[in-house]
């Protein structure tokens, strides 16, 4: 039987403590370890990095 492989997304909602939400696509990978956001979404809702000083990635 072949098993189909292919890219798994989910619909969500990334909120700040506001309750301000921006609805957001995310890639399912089963091994990661962070997930990562688009650098406008977290910066619309006004959150920090983890590290809070606007490291981010590309």
């Amino acid at each position: 039987m072949e098993v189909p492989l292919g890219l798994t997304h989910v619909d969500g909602v990334v909120s700040n403590d506001l309750g301000r939400g921006i609805p957001v696509s995310f890639l399912v990978d089963s091994g990661a370890t962070y997930s990562l956001l688009p650098q406008g979404v977290w910066q619309g809702l006004g959150l920090q990095t983890a590290r809070g000083d606007g490291d981010h990635f590309g």
